[in-house]
């Protein structure tokens, strides 16, 4: 006899992933409309005091208790949105540590604003410019006065004069020295690269490896041509090198437990020399998170190692949801595992087809927060993904392990043997960033690409609620 799965049931499956969908819809929520936080606060309450007596007295179903905890996480949601305020454009005098320093701006977290007297914790991107030629370093705490504009949920903070900021590192501990000793690595690294390839073709080759080394000319470049996802550490990035790295290893006869030791040893310390920003550290906790339930043989499917990385980092910055690349690093990934289960049984030249799912979420995505949505970028990048980029990303995994190990003259040679590959993706990125690599949607067009993100969230519901047939 054939019949359907529950929904509820199917959907009971993934608890992890539903829970992230309800904090994080919820912060969405809350962003576009006013509620007083106090009124959400005493109805979460009375809610979760409710839920809990009607548990303990066995009235609540066990199947209705995956609903009631989606809603008590979007009521959440809404709630840990609002403590954090938006600095508002004009003069504003702001604090924060320096997680990132770029040739254009420094990208601040953990930013806090005086109003009034009172010192409000912002919510929000921010980046700064500093006066020309002031130099400060990653990690440090800055206090500056300057001058705010926005853009939805970015903020950038222009500082005029260099008596206007001033900044200090906090004393050391054990954990920022180890990430300064990384850095200085990776800078090393990035200068022995420029310094055996040249400027640009070194620049290339950092940025497609580890993201780092681009100048804002390069930049503008690379963000025109649609394919700026090769030259930012991202999911992408960290699932072709750990790839790679897991392909390598299985050549050797090493025990199970302790091979999946060693790959969550080299993602640690792939992370601690390309942590670039917020999109490294998402693939980086998706990844490991994954291995390290492998290492305790605990059965976790994708979608509930994606829900938990989702949490851990919207409940420890609540504005990150706001975040173009946050949306884009976690609709990508979505949209692959929905596309992978739609293809699953289908022919092996359907399911190279795969990849393709990210754009599921990333073309909605980028029309609302860019008003630009890839078009040659998209056949283009995706032949580089699985020809041109591991090739060099080979290569370059392996010159930065001879470099790690002073064996610089073999390091050299392997970087020498790129600039072909190199001047090939150069040639590439420049034509797709004069020739429609990207387009412009506005209007009607814009406001449909738009809509259709709940329609596909929709249907990715439908397929995880289990469109499946069962045969007793």
């Amino acid at each position: 006899m054939t019949t359907r799965n529950n929904p509820i049931h199917s959907l009971q499956k993934h608890p992890l992933f539903l829970l992230f969908s309800a904090l994080f819809t919820g912060i969405l929520f809350s962003r576009f409309f006013f509620f007083r936080i106090e009124s959400l606060i005493v109805f979460l309450l009375f809610f979760s005091t409710m839920i809990i007596w009607l548990q303990l007295i066995n009235l609540l179903k066990k199947r209705s208790l995956m609903l009631v905890l989606f809603l008590l996480f979007f009521l959440a949601g809404m709630i840990i949105y609002k403590p954090f305020y938006d600095l508002k454009e004009g003069a504003c005098t702001i604090t924060g540590q320096i997680n990132k320093v770029s040739d254009s701006s420094i990208r601040l977290t953990d930013v806090s604003f005086l109003e009034k007297g009172v010192w409000y914790k912002a919510s929000g991107e921010f980046y700064c410019f500093l006066p020309e030629n002031e130099v400060v370093d990653e990690l440090d705490y800055i206090a500056l006065n300057g001058t705010n504009n926005k853009s939805g949920n970015l903020n950038f903070v222009r500082v005029f004069m260099a008596s206007d900021f001033f900044s200090y590192p906090y004393s050391e501990d054990f954990m920022t020295s180890i990430i300064k000793h990384f850095n200085n690595f990776a800078k090393g690294y990035v200068n022995f690269i420029k310094k055996n390839l040249g400027e640009t073709n070194g620049s290339y080759a950092s940025g497609i490896f580890l993201g780092l080394g681009m100048d804002r000319q390069i930049r503008d470049v690379i963000n025109r041509s649609g394919i700026s996802y090769l030259f930012v550490v991202s999911g992408f990035h960290f699932f072709l090198t750990f790839f790679i790295f897991s392909y390598a290893l299985s050549f050797f006869k090493i025990k199970s437990k302790f091979a999946i030791f060693l790959k969550i040893l080299f993602l640690i310390l792939f992370y601690m020399i390309c942590a670039t920003g917020p999109s490294s550290f998402r693939a980086f906790l998706m990844l490991f998170l994954y291995q390290l339930f492998k290492l305790f043989d605990y059965p976790v499917s994708s979608l509930n190692v994606i829900g938990l990385s989702g949490l851990i980092i919207l409940l420890n910055d609540p504005a990150i949801a706001l975040n173009a690349g946050f949306q884009m690093t976690f609709g990508a990934v979505i949209g692959i595992l929905l596309l992978n289960k739609l293809l699953k049984n289908k022919n092996k030249i359907l399911r190279k087809f795969t990849p393709l799912g990210s754009l599921l979420f990333i073309i909605p995505i980028t029309a609302f927060h860019f008003k630009r949505i890839p078009l040659l970028s998209v056949p283009i990048g995706l032949i580089l993904s699985i020809t041109l980029i591991p090739l060099i990303m080979i290569c370059m995994l392996i010159s930065l392990l001879f470099y790690a190990i002073q064996l610089q003259f073999l390091a050299t040679f392997l970087l020498k043997g790129l600039n072909p590959l190199l001047n090939l993706a150069r040639g590439i990125t420049d034509f797709l960033s004069k020739n429609l690599g990207t387009i412009s949607v506005e209007g009607l067009a814009r406001n449909c690409l738009i809509l259709s993100i709940p329609i596909v969230s929709l249907f990715l519901i439908m397929q995880i609620a289990g469109k499946k047939k069962c045969t007793e």
